[in-house]
Order: C-alpha cells, then structure tokens, then sequence
C-alpha cells in the first residue's frame, strides 16, 4: 500500500499497526542500533510480528526500499545503500505475497523533495483523523514528549502518557506491557505508541488483548518540522 492508502485502511478498518524499518531490520540481523542494544529475545520477537498475518493487524514495511521515486538524494543514498547491502535478509525475513502498509506514512516531510505545504498540511490532517474525538493513550520515551509544544494531538477527546525509558526500552518490555494493560481501558481507546522496535511489538501485543494499537514512530518530530519549514532533518528545541 502507498502511504495514503495506508492511512485509509487504518482508519476505515480501524486497524492496529506494527512498523518495520531499518532499525527492526538491523535488530533482526543482529545489530544494535543507536538507542536499542541488540537482544535475541527482541530480534525473535520482531521476526514473530513480521510473520504474523491476523485481520485487524497490518504490518507496515519500507516502501522507500523499493523505490525512492520523490526522496531527497541523501535519504535516496542510504535506502539504496541499505537495501543493497541488507537484501537478502530483508528477503528471507519478510514473507512474500502478503499486503503490507507503508512504514513511511509517519515520515512524510523531511525525506521528501517537494515540500509543498498544502500537500504536507493534507497528509497530516489525514493523519490526525485516526485519533479525532478519542481518548488517547501514548506509550513513549521520556523524550519524545508527542504533542509537546504542537497541536498535532489537539483533536483527541483527552490525553495520557506512559512514560518509558529512551533507551533500551525493551529491557523492561514486560513491566511496560502490564502497565499498559492495568492502567488503559480497552474500549473507546486509542493507544500511540513511540518507542522504536519496542513499539512495534507493543502494538502487535496490545492488538491481541484487544486494544487499538498504532506503532506510530516518528510522527511528531516530522511535524516539528513541517510546521518550522525545515529543509532537512534539524534538532527541535524541548
């Protein structure tokens, strides 16, 4: 699915989301990456959501390593380079012939070349309409302060925070999931998670106890900058 058609699903089928991106790719061929030490017991989970294939569940893949039609050439440069270098395990770990939703429909500004603010403006508001009127629920590290400072969560009926660690969130991945499970009702909820890989398992785990789950990775630090007009990828105050 293209990023649009993606968002599409998510709201019209209501469907709960894992991401998979080069982080979880690395994970899963052994690497670390810069705020997750590698663990086996993450890498086997990530290759156990990437196989699962239940309705209600969508797992979402980088479309930007099959084309990177539109992209800036540095972000052009690294997908090409990680796909070349990381192919066949991003084959033999991904099942084929099976629909998956775009991982990009997160990132959808500062890759890009054409910034045209209308259209940026379009994607988000598409975006935001998954959590409008509803309660929302964030799992997220202590820096990720989502909605902090922008308005991007202004339409949600109402806020709450889990508040994890930055790094290495997984290795306190059972606590986290039991708090979800005692702190969040499972009706009428929305639950956002943005904690890297461990998202994308806490999402597929929260799917099968019943709950609406997005994996929703870099969403905010995307808007901050859409709404500062960046031409690339820049720190953000707070």
């Amino acid at each position: 699915m293209s990023d649009t058609e993606t968002v599409d699903n998510i709201i019209n089928k209501k469907l709960s989301v894992s991401r998979f991106g080069d982080g979880e790719y690395n994970l899963i061929s052994g690497r670390r990456i810069g705020f997750q030490e590698f663990n086996g017991e993450l890498a086997e989970r990530l290759k156990e959501v990437l196989n699962s294939n239940e309705s209600g569940h969508l797992n979402c893949i980088p479309l930007t390593f099959k084309t990177t039609k539109g992209l800036l050439w540095k972000s052009a440069l690294y997908c090409r380079s990680f796909t070349v270098s990381q192919f066949k395990k991003y084959k033999e770990f991904t099942p084929p012939r099976r629909c998956y939703g775009s991982a990009g429909f997160t990132r959808f500004y500062a890759d890009f070349r054409n910034k045209n603010q209308k259209t940026m403006q379009e994607k988000i508001n598409k975006i935001r309409s998954i959590w409008e009127g509803r309660d929302v629920y964030l799992i997220e590290g202590e820096f990720t302060r989502c909605g902090v400072g922008n308005d991007i969560l202004d339409n949600a009926k109402s806020i709450h925070r889990i508040i994890c660690p930055t790094v290495n969130a997984y290795s306190v991945y059972d606590s986290i999931l039991e708090t979800a499970k005692q702190i969040i009702p499972v009706e009428n909820t929305i639950v956002l998670c943005l904690l890297g890989p461990t998202a994308t398992i806490l999402a597929y785990d929260l799917f099968e106890s019943g709950y609406w789950a997005i994996d929703l990775g870099h969403i905010d630090i995307e808007y901050e900058w859409f709404k500062s007009g960046s031409k690339w990828k820049e720190n953000v105050e707070g």
